[in-house]
């Protein structure tokens, strides 16, 4: 349904306003290139209760938002013209004030609660324009039209994004829009009020290791006398530990050690199993996987039909790193190759055994490689649908032989919100709090990411910035504005009720 629409000496190139089968209104123009929406909740009352809220800075539990899709703008206005003011805030007239009262959309949007003609001032905050705006003077969008707006664009639509113009995304446009973008797609898997977060024990059964990863700095070579392997019984240790901490789920994980046999990895598992009988176990990378392959000269699927049957559940995409040949090379000229990377977790996928993937990114890698690896794990997830989330992090520097680059804030929300719109087919994206520390974390709750990866109990190889209890994730979230959702591995919220959505 289409409006008319007076603009002041400026030509309008698209108008329209709709309402979605949720019951949402939207309005949504096009102006001098930049493309603004406006949603209204089936709680707002009308279009100018909605352009009140934004204007004092209130966030309601109708769950309206004011925003233009590719940048932050402010909007003012009422049916009458001149400022808007809540109902009781005249101690906000002078900040209201200083925003500028724009071009007049004219028009009867669905549920306006008017009659007659309604007309709205949309106001973008200009750049160029540090004081109050000067009447007459024209005003223009906070972020100016680039041609990465179109993939944006596109994305929001539902239509998949090529790597070509993910790549573009990385190199041209705004994170913030992309952070924009990415939010609103996110909301397809939680609202944006809610954040997931989940608990488990890493147990690291052993640091000896021959792959020898240049970045790596918690191996110990084999045969050196310097490293360990963990009986069961220690094993079992730590996980009535995890249990008396309120986690219900093991993080399995260790160096590639040929000289292990098969059994000893089955008999953790089943000794696990035996005194915890619903504890999820995931475990093993793929590269440790390809190890069990090697040293039982069994077929891979057998080798995994058999860890099934003993108790695993689910295995990490862990190991990636950036997968491309080149950067396998500098990383760890030893470790399973792309190839053989994608062939272990397509056999674990078959198997019925889900899992993750993530990317680690911050050294000598570039733009294009970063596209390639997440172009490798969606064309896998086309013919699988194994992975339930994908994690991005950065590198930490662990030696002094392996390069790590500064990797800013801003860069790390514009890679995490190209995750969320490119990886079209994995439905949760995490963001690491132990890796990247709360600020970051908080960040990117807002840019694409609806899970935080933690708590994690006991961490050996990463320095860990993250969350140790169950009561610290609750605050932490609830503190950033969301409501905390405990899920498990394999996503399943209903598990716990989520009750615990307190500190207290």
């Amino acid at each position: 349904m289409f409006y008319s629409v007076g603009i002041e000496n400026a030509p309008v190139e698209e108008f329209s306003i709709r309402r979605s089968e949720v019951e949402r209104s939207f309005l949504r123009l096009k102006l001098n290139g930049v493309v603004w929406e406006l949603t209204r909740g089936r709680c707002a009352r009308s279009w100018r209760s909605l352009v009140r809220q934004n204007c004092v800075g209130t966030h309601t539990g109708a769950m309206c938002e004011v925003a233009a899709i590719f940048g932050t703008t402010k909007l003012c206005g009422n049916s009458h013209g001149g400022d808007v003011r809540g109902r009781g805030e005249n101690s906000r007239k002078k900040e209201d004030a200083k925003y500028r009262i724009g071009p007049i959309l004219e028009g009867k949007p669905p549920g306006a609660g008017s009659k007659g003609t309604h007309k709205k001032r949309i106001a973008p905050i200009s750049s160029n324009l540090p004081g109050p705006a000067v009447k007459g003077t024209n005003v223009t969008a906070i972020f100016s039209s680039q041609p990465s707006d179109s993939i944006l664009e596109k994305a929001l639509d539902g239509i998949r994004i090529s790597p070509e113009e993910a790549l573009t995304l990385y190199k041209e446009a705004d994170h913030l829009k992309i952070m924009a973008t990415a939010r609103r797609l996110r909301e397809k898997i939680l609202p944006h009020t809610d954040a997931s977060y989940t608990m488990f024990r890493v147990v690291n059964y052993t640091n000896f290791c021959n792959v020898e990863c240049s970045f790596c700095s918690f191996m110990d070579e084999i045969g050196s006398g310097k490293g360990y392997v963990l009986t069961t019984e220690e094993i079992l240790q730590k996980m009535d530990y995890a249990v008396q901490e309120g986690a219900d789920q093991m993080f399995l994980q260790g160096g590639v050690y040929p000289d292990l046999p098969f059994e000893y990895y089955l008999n953790v598992i089943s000794s696990v199993k035996q005194k915890y009988p619903d504890m999820h176990i995931r475990a093993f990378s793929p590269v440790e996987i390809i190890n069990l392959e090697k040293i039982t000269g069994l077929p891979l699927k057998e080798v995994l039909q058999i860890l099934k049957q003993t108790g695993l559940d689910s295995v990490p995409g862990a190991g990636a790193e950036i997968l491309t040949d080149r950067m396998r090379n500098i990383i760890s000229p030893k470790k399973a190759t792309t190839e053989e990377w994608v062939r272990a977790m397509e056999t674990c996928h078959e198997s019925g055994l889900p899992g993750s993937a993530n990317i680690v990114f911050g050294s000598e890698e570039t733009p294009e490689e970063v596209i390639e690896h997440l172009n490798v794990v969606r064309n896998l997830q086309d013919r699988t649908g194994g992975f339930l989330s994908f994690i991005p992090w950065t590198f930490q520097q662990q030696t002094k032989r392996f390069k790590v680059r500064a990797v800013s804030t801003q860069e790390y929300l514009k890679v995490l919100g190209i995750c969320r719109i490119f990886l079209d087919n994995i439905p949760h994206i995490e963001t690491s709090v132990m890796v990247l520390g709360k600020g970051v974390g908080q960040l990117a709750l807002t840019s694409g990411a609806d899970d935080i990866s933690s708590v994690v109990i006991e961490e050996n190889v990463l320095r860990s910035f993250g969350l140790k209890t169950e009561k610290e994730a609750v605050k932490f979230l609830q503190e950033g504005g969301f409501r905390p959702r405990r899920r498990d591995l394999l996503y399943n919220y209903d598990r716990y009720g989520n009750e615990l959505v307190s500190n207290s």
